[in-house]
C-alpha cells in the first residue's frame, strides 16, 4: 500500500554521538566548529596557528627583518594576533617569523566617552600586555589627528608616547610608562575631536568617522618611525561585516581594498590582514585554550538598540545567520575576495578621495543630486614659504582658499555622507584632508594653465 508522504523512502537519520572525535587524531573532540568538523585540543591549535603562518606565507609580501607594526586593541582578535607573532617569532624551527614587530594601540576613550580611570586602567593591562613580548610600544590618543597649534607638524610629534626612543629591553618599563602623564597628555589633545563628533549627524556616520581617522593614525605612525606594513586583526566575520555595510553606505568601490589580504593603497604603509581567514568562533576558541587574557572593547552602538547604525544592524544580521547558516560568512568574503582590486599605481591621484583612500566614482548619480554650498570658508595657516612639491605651489603661497563645495567634490559619496549636516566649519576637518584637497586643486590648476602649451 503507498505511503502518501513517502517517509518509507526516506534514509534513515543518524544518531548522534554523545563523544565526538577529532577529524585529525580521533582523539576526544573538544572544540566542535560545525557539526562534522572537529577537534582535539592540541589538533586544534595547530590547525589555527598553521593557517595564520600560511596566511602570511603565501603572500610573500613581508620580508626578512622588515618592521612590521601590530595595530593591538587589547580586543579578542588582536590580543589572538599579537600571541600569535611573539610565539612565532620566539620558536626554534624552520617556519619561524622573520620580520621585526612593533605595537601600536590607539586610545579612544574620549569618543567612547570612558572615564578616566577606565582610559588608566585599560592603558594598564595594555602595558602590562605588551611588556610580555618586549615589542616596542606606542601609545596615542586619536585626538592626535587634530594637531594642535603646537603640533602643526603631526608627522614630527609621532615619534610618540615617551617609549618610540626607549631600546626593546625597556621599552615598556613602568618608568617610561607613566599613566597620569600620558592621559594628562591625551585630553589636552582630544578637545578638537570631542568637538567634531558631536558635530555628526548619526551614529552611522560617527562609526565610520572613527575607523577612518584611527587607520590613519596608525598610518602616520607607523610611516614615521619607519615601519612598512601594519598587520590588522580583522577576522573573516568582521570583514563579511564590512562588506555589506560598505555596499549599503556607498562604499561599494572600496569593498576589495577593504577585504583583501594586503590594502596597498597607501604607498608608503601597506596593511595586512592575516587573521582573514578565521571566524569569531575560532578565534573565541583559541583564546580559550591558550587563555589569553583580553578586554572586550566598547563600541559606540554598544548598549543601543540593534537599528542605532547601519554597521550595528549588519552585524546582527550576519551574526544570526550564521548561526543558522555555518557557511554565511565564507560565502560572503569569497563574494568579496571576486572583487577586482586593480593596480593602484594607474589611478591618476585627483580620483582618489584624500579621507578614505578610496577611487571616487565619477560616473554615480550623486553628480545630479550635488548641491553647492554658497558661504566661502577661508582655510587657516597660510604659509609664505615655498614648498616646491611640483604641483605647482612652487614660488606662491602654499595655502589657498577652499570652499565647502570644492571640499565635497573632492570626497568619495561615503565620505560625503559622513559629512552631510550644515553645522560643520573648516576647522572641524582633520589638516591632512585640507592639505591633500589644497594638493589636488594645485595640480588641477596647474594642469589647466599649461594645457594650451601641449601638443595634441
Amino acid at each position: 500500500m503507498c505511503n502518501v508522504e513517502d517517509q518509507d523512502l526516506l534514509p534513515p537519520s543518524k544518531a548522534k554521538n554523545a563523544s565526538r572525535t577529532c577529524i585529525k587524531c580521533k582523539e576526544v573532540a573538544q572544540i566542535v566548529l560545525r557539526a562534522d568538523n572537529c577537534y582535539c585540543r592540541s589538533c586544534f591549535i595547530a590547525y589555527f596557528t598553521h593557517k595564520f603562518r600560511a596566511t602570511i606565507g603565501k603572500s610573500k609580501l613581508i620580508r626578512s627583518n622588515e618592521k612590521v607594526l601590530l595595530a593591538f586593541s587589547g580586543g579578542p582578535r588582536s590580543s589572538a594576533m599579537l600571541y600569535l607573532v611573539h610565539e612565532g617569532l620566539s620558536e626554534n624551527i624552520h617556519k619561524k617569523l622573520r620580520f621585526l614587530p612593533g605595537v601600536v594601540f590607539i586610545d579612544d576613550g574620549a569618543i567612547l566617552q570612558l572615564s578616566e580611570n577606565e582610559r588608566r586602567n585599560y592603558l594598564e593591562f595594555i602595558r602590562t600586555t605588551v611588556s610580555k613580548t618586549g615589542f616596542p610600544l606606542f601609545c596615542e590618543s586619536l585626538g592626535k589627528i587634530f594637531p594642535t597649534n603646537q603640533d602643526t607638524n603631526i608627522q614630527s610629534n609621532l615619534l610618540s608616547s615617551d617609549l618610540s626612543n626607549t631600546t626593546r629591553s625597556d621599552a615598556t618599563s613602568s618608568s617610561n610608562f607613566d599613566l597620569d602623564t600620558l592621559i594628562k597628555r591625551f585630553k589636552n589633545d582630544e578637545l578638537k575631536i570631542v568637538q567634531v563628533f558631536e558635530k555628526l549627524p548619526n551614529s552611522t556616520a560617527k562609526e565610520d568617522m572613527l575607523h577612518i581617522l584611527r587607520k590613519k593614525l596608525i598610518q602616520q605612525i607607523a610611516e614615521a618611525n619607519g615601519y612598512t606594513k601594519v598587520m590588522f586583526a580583522d577576522c573573516g566575520t568582521r570583514l563579511a561585516v564590512k562588506i555589506l555595510s560598505d555596499i549599503a553606505q556607498g562604499r561599494g568601490s572600496s569593498v576589495a581594498h577593504d577585504v583583501t589580504f594586503a590594502d596597498e593603497r597607501n604607498q608608503a604603509v601597506t596593511l595586512v590582514r592575516p587573521m582573514r581567514e578565521f571566524l569569531t568562533k575560532e578565534v573565541a576558541n583559541y583564546l580559550t585554550l591558550k587563555s589569553i587574557d583580553y578586554r572586550t572593547r566598547l563600541s559606540l552602538t554598544t548598549m543601543k538598540p540593534v537599528k542605532s547604525s547601519i554597521e550595528r544592524l549588519t552585524e546582527n544580521f550576519v551574526t544570526d545567520l550564521q548561526a543558522s547558516f555555518p557557511s554565511t560568512v565564507n560565502t560572503i568574503c569569497r563574494t568579496g575576495d571576486k572583487l577586482s582590486v586593480g593596480d593602484t599605481s594607474k589611478i591618476d591621484a585627483d580620483a582618489i578621495c584624500p579621507l578614505c583612500d578610496s577611487r571616487i566614482d565619477t560616473n554615480n548619480s550623486l553628480e545630479g543630486k550635488t548641491t553647492s554650498k554658497t558661504t566661502s570658508k577661508i582655510c587657516q595657516n597660510t604659509a609664505d614659504s615655498c614648498c616646491g612639491e611640483g604641483d605647482g605651489s612652487c614660488n606662491r603661497i602654499a595655502r589657498i582658499n577652499l570652499t565647502a563645495k570644492e571640499i565635497e567634490d573632492r570626497l568619495c559619496y561615503g565620505c560625503r555622507l559622513i559629512f552631510h549636516s550644515n553645522n560643520w566649519e573648516m576647522d572641524d576637518l582633520p589638516q591632512f584632508l585640507i592639505d591633500a584637497i589644497e594638493k589636488q586643486l594645485r595640480r588641477k590648476r596647474l594642469k589647466e594653465e599649461i594645457e594650451e602649451f601641449l601638443l595634441d
